[in-house]
């Protein structure tokens, strides 16, 4: 999934609980619920959950533009939402928790840990959970559904 619906995740999770260790707990959760949705970047890694080299150029502005489009998402939110909202600790600790996976497997892929190695495993484990049994969805349709589902979350909110 995108930072963007994770993001999206992370806010609703944070408006909707009050405590900020179980709105973290909670968006870790989530992330890997949702990354076991089929969403079509199954391509762009190799058999050990590494960009390949065909797709290394795309991968990189793919996730570049996503990063982006996650912190555009979180203006937009700031905008809109109370500051007593975006500032507490519930919305921060909720949406750093739906996005914390992804960002260990970035690093990971810098720094190349053990510790990451592992995670990047359990983190792949659920991300394809579906797709090694029933395959990938195309890309551009689950970009398409995914934007759709961040623009209603943000309708929802304002």
């Amino acid at each position: 999934m995108t930072t963007a619906t994770h993001t999206a995740i992370g806010v609703l999770i944070g408006t909707a609980v009050g405590n900020p260790i179980l709105g973290f707990v909670l968006g870790v959760a989530s992330h890997y619920l949702v990354d076991m949705i089929p969403h079509g970047d199954m391509h762009m890694r190799d058999s050990n959950n590494l960009v390949n080299k065909t797709n290394e150029r795309m991968s990189h502005v793919f996730v570049i533009v996503d990063i982006a489009l996650g912190i555009t998402l979180l203006n937009i939110l700031g905008t809109f939402l109370p500051d007593d909202v975006t500032r507490s600790s519930v919305y921060i600790a909720s949406i750093f928790g739906s996005i914390l996976p992804d960002l260990l497997v970035g690093i990971n892929d810098l720094v190349k840990s053990l510790p990451g190695r592992k995670h990047t495993r359990l983190h792949f484990y659920f991300h394809d959970f579906f797709c090694r049994k029933h395959g990938d969805t195309k890309l551009r349709y689950s970009l398409a559904v995914q934007a759709l589902f961040v623009v209603a979350v943000v309708c929802f909110l304002y």
